[in-house]
């Protein structure tokens, strides 16, 4: 049963003379009238809250491009992450072709390769490497 005062779920308080109460408590409704609580104490009215998801939630969810593109601006300066890593920060799961993803000449400025293995870091940092010749 929903509060006849705030649309919130009412909750069920014991029964009199055989009809079911209700008490609600977002509102403190007592079957339609307000329930005697503390002075000053806050009411507090339920949120309403949006149905479905928004673009950016939807992308954020399934698109690897911009999930990536959105890590790749998170990455911190001199801290290096191996790709296992980076992908593990991203939160990508396997399949659905990731490694085209990663491997996109849009990402290049974002990791270096050094001993076999590909390092992702802040783009000053791996600039800064590969100007030194640690990175390939």
């Amino acid at each position: 049963m929903n509060c006849p005062k705030c649309g919130g779920p009412a909750m069920k308080n014991g029964s009199s003379k055989g009809k079911q109460k209700y008490v609600c408590r977002h509102c403190a409704a007592n079957d339609g009238r307000p329930h005697h609580f503390e002075e000053g104490a806050k009411v507090t009215t339920p949120e309403i809250k949006a149905v479905g998801l928004s673009e950016a939630q939807l992308r954020a969810k399934y698109d690897l491009r911009f999930i990536v593109e959105t890590k790749c601006r998170e990455l911190k300066e001199g801290n290096f992450l191996s790709r296992s890593e980076f992908i593990q920060f991203c939160g990508i799961r396997p399949g659905g072709g990731y490694l085209g993803v990663l491997e996109h000449p849009d990402y290049e400025k974002y990791h270096g390769k050094a001993g076999g293995t590909i390092y992702w870091s802040h783009p000053a940092s791996i600039k800064k490497l590969k100007d030194e010749g640690v990175l390939l």
